[in-house]
């Protein structure tokens, strides 16, 4: 999503303004996913199941394979080829079980887009789905090519499946039969589309993806944008600014508009209305008793800023028990739900709901700065039992840097910081005497380690009270996950100061 330059492939800066006319509206959320979500979801995709499949596979020989694409990955998605992108993770994920060349009917069939033509349908309306070439390049298509479907409604629990018919001249739109049960035509449900391709009867492919259902969709939209336009007195309030965050999404996926990721409107279009009514009557809607995954749109002086909140069961069960709060700032061209969906397959979630922390992720700025990470604390505080004394920062990247300059600017607020595959601010290293800080880079992170070592170098010079880690076989995406068992372990014991 956003992003801002990364360091220098040797140590210096990376110059940004060269990459930044091809890439701002590939990256950027608003303008670029309107035209270019359909490619940031394919990305996504490809990326999920290389780290889904990272997760379950630790051959050494095989992760060490996937060096090479996930580097070639990086180059490509900072150079604006999306498809590129696609094809090298997908190259990455075939690394991790085969030193040999994918078979060509496999990596045509992988090569293609498979979407929702909506992802927010009034029940009246058809369920379509699309099938286009993305990265095929000259890839032969195999023969006798055929696609397939199954549609499951977890409401009424009701499944239609189709059968595999021939896929024909590519790109294809393909209209699912109307359901007829007259519960799921009442249901506001979020249902699942497994799209399968197969060539010469033999499965290549499968995609699930999520279609949300609402009857009387357009009605509903439309009252709850007569409420979230309403001007607030001052400055809106947390669940006004989210009303007007969901009612923004949920009018791009209702006209067709693809996003990065899977999100689940009905769930969302159900919250919009909860917040409508708490809007309308003046009251509070997101405390600590509300648990699981959210989207919000906390009020800034600036502007609101989107955020991802994880509040773990345990939390909702002693709502006023303090317990800490981890802030987890993604890299460049990432988004709220990098570390959410991403970094080791949401690794990070399981581990802050197994710990009974409170998790949020901001959307950070474009290029330069970084989120209000202050003012995102301190409402988040109001609401939610945040421990002053065990607020964390952990950064990839860009987020990093990102990190270290917040925790540089006032380290009085935070118990521990994490920079993962980056550097960055180093004018008040000093602050580190005190201030627990872990370093971790890849040794193959062709952009980040020797800033790295070099920050490493300078806090060991102070006496820093820090750690600093160099992982094998671990290039710039996958340090998040390699690292996050350290980083836990380092915020929960951090060192002595010296």
């Amino acid at each position: 999503m956003r992003q801002e330059p990364q360091q220098n492939l040797r140590g210096g800066r990376w110059l940004a303004v060269a990459i930044a006319a091809a890439t701002a509206l590939l990256l950027t959320p608003g303008v670029g996913q309107a035209q270019f979500g359909g490619e940031r979801y394919q990305i996504g995709v490809q990326l999920r199941l290389f780290e889904q499949l990272w997760e379950s596979k630790t051959d050494e020989a095989g992760r060490k394979r996937t060096i090479e694409p996930l580097n070639r990955a990086f180059r490509s998605f900072f150079g604006g080829r999306p498809a590129e992108v696609a094809r090298a993770l997908f190259d990455a994920r075939h690394a991790l079980v085969s030193d040999q060349p994918p078979d060509p009917a496999t990596l045509w069939a992988e090569s293609l887009a498979i979407e929702p033509v909506k992802r927010l349908i009034d029940p009246t309306e058809p369920i379509r789905f699309r099938v286009r070439p993305f990265f095929t390049g000259k890839l032969a298509a195999p023969d006798a090519v055929t696609v397939g479907w199954t549609w499951f409604n977890p409401d009424s629990k009701q499944t239609l499946p189709g059968k595999d018919t021939p896929l024909g001249k590519l790109p294809a739109e393909i209209e699912l039969p109307k359901p007829a049960n007259e519960q799921v035509q009442a249901s506001t449900t979020d249902c699942e589309l497994l799209v399968r391709i197969a060539a010469g009867g033999k499965k290549l492919i499968e995609r699930k993806m999520i279609v949300s259902v609402a009857p009387r969709l357009t009605k509903r939209l439309a009252t709850l944008r007569g409420i979230a336009d309403e001007p607030p007195a001052a400055m809106p309030s947390l669940e006004q600014a989210t009303l007007q965050g969901h009612v923004a999404v949920l009018a791009a996926l209702a006209e067709g508009q693809e996003r990065e990721s899977d999100y689940p409107a009905a769930r969302l279009l159900r919250e919009a209305e909860e917040l409508a009514r708490v809007v309308q009557q003046g009251g509070e809607y997101f405390n600590a008793t509300r648990a699981g995954q959210t989207w919000l749109m906390v009020p800034t002086q600036a502007s609101p800023t989107v955020v991802r909140l994880l509040v773990p069961a345990s939390v909702a069960q002693q709502p006023k028990q303090a317990v800490p709060l981890l802030v987890a700032l993604h890299g460049a061209g990432g988004s709220e739900n990098l570390f959410f969906e991403g970094y080791g397959n949401g690794v990070i979630v399981r581990e802050c709901e197994k710990r009974g922390w409170l998790l949020v992720a901001p959307r950070g700025p474009q290029f330069l700065g970084s989120p209000p990470v202050e003012e995102i604390i301190d409402t988040l505080a109001k609401r939610y039992p945040v421990d002053p004394k065990r607020i964390y920062l952990v950064g990839h990247s860009m987020g990093a840097g990102q990190a270290l300059a917040l925790s540089q600017k006032s380290p009085g607020r935070y118990a521990g910081v994490a920079a993962l595959g980056g550097a960055g601010a180093t004018a008040k290293l000093d602050v580190y005497r005190t201030l627990p800080l872990f370093v971790g880079t890849g040794k193959e992170d062709f952009v980040a380690v020797k800033g790295a070592r070099g920050l490493a170098s300078r806090l060991d010079q102070l006496g820093a009270r820090f750690s600093y880690r160099e992982y094998a076989d671990i290039e710039h995406m996958m340090i998040v996950p390699a690292a996050l068992p350290d980083l836990f372990r380092f915020f929960e014991n951090p060192p002595a100061a010296k």
